[in-house]
């Protein structure tokens, strides 16, 4: 392993430990928690789609057709936080990283819904 990337998991450790607890109680093979773990994917991005440093907007629209699938759309509520260089770059990382977990996170959502979720789950695997 590099010794960036080392020193990169080392002190985001406790923030993924975070990111993990908070994405990982969603009852993805459900639509209500699908839908829900959608929306709260979309109220993150809206943070760093303010970021000039990460691109997320064709993400976005995958979690908005997956919502607009679901007869739903994304909330819309923008995230309050800061927006400094450092954090864009603390996003882009675990957003590269989250490629690996998002496999396991399709696995869950198509044993229960092989046929709901039609954009994301092609994106992420």
């Amino acid at each position: 392993m590099l010794p960036e990337r080392s020193h990169l998991r080392r002190v985001t450790r406790v923030a993924h430990e975070r990111v993990d607890a908070a994405f990982g109680n969603f009852a993805l093979a459900t639509p209500k928690g699908y839908s829900s773990f959608l929306q709260a994917h979309d109220i993150a991005l809206a943070w760093v789609a303010g970021s000039s440093i990460v691109e997320v907007g064709p993400l976005r629209g995958h979690i908005a057709a997956d919502l607009a699938d679901q007869g739903q759309r994304p909330w819309n509520i923008p995230f309050v936080g800061p927006r400094t260089r450092g954090h864009g770059l603390g996003v882009g990382y675990v957003l590269a990283g989250s490629h690996f977990g998002a496999q396991l996170l399709v696995r869950d959502v198509l044993r229960g819904m092989p046929n709901a979720p039609r954009v994301i789950c092609g994106r992420m695997s």
